[in-house]
């Protein structure tokens, strides 16, 4: 699927063992070397290489310092989140991105003041709304590579069809993308129109 700013996001269900995983992965060819011990992630390290080679042809992954995830040897921006029975990766070729995904009945209320803050609090009050605005903030963390705290990011969900954000002085685009069963949400910076020239 393609979100509204070119991004490219693929899916892989994690309901496969990660023997079936593993078997798919030799089949194509897919180097499996430094795959984790515990089959909990070996099943999502393995879906990510899968989706990848699905996706750029290439299934090579790595990370920065910091744990953000990398395409060696290439200018692509990655994105990349697991809930239970899903992985999603997300590509862009122009600008940095983040996303999240979760399923749809997890409840973030007990955890909404860790969280949310100020105007937020008053804006975002129902369940679904606050599950979005976890996936949301998760999703910026991801497009700022990290270290960004909570009180960072202020939320506006006056338009709740098109929700926003800023975070260190800079306007971020917030987009749900419609997916049965679960939020995934997609943040990247907004764009600064094309100066139009006059003849």
């Amino acid at each position: 699927m393609t979100a509204s700013d070119g991004t490219q996001i693929g899916l892989w269900p994690t309901d496969s063992s990660a023997h079936g995983l593993l078997a798919l992965c030799q089949a194509k060819g897919i180097p499996t070397n430094g795959m984790p011990h515990a089959e909990a992630r070996q099943v999502e390290w393995l879906a990510e290489r899968l989706l990848l080679d699905e996706m750029t042809g290439d299934a090579a992954l790595t990370h920065d310092p910091q744990g953000n995830p990398r395409l060696p040897g290439s200018d692509i921006h990655i994105s990349i989140s697991h809930t239970r029975g899903m992985v999603v990766v997300a590509l862009n070729d122009d600008h940095p991105i983040g996303i999240d995904i979760e399923h749809e009945g997890r409840s973030a209320m007990r955890v909404r003041l860790r969280f949310l803050h100020g105007d937020e609090l008053e804006q975002i009050t129902s369940p679904a709304e606050v599950l979005l605005a976890w996936t949301a903030k998760e999703a910026i963390y991801k497009l700022f590579g990290g270290g960004v705290l909570a009180d960072e990011v202020t939320l506006d969900f006056h338009n709740p069809e098109a929700p926003t954000a800023l975070c260190r002085g800079q306007k971020i685009v917030i987009e749900r993308i419609p997916l049965d069963g679960h939020i995934l949400t997609l943040a990247y910076r907004q764009q600064s129109p094309e100066p139009t020239h006059h003849q």
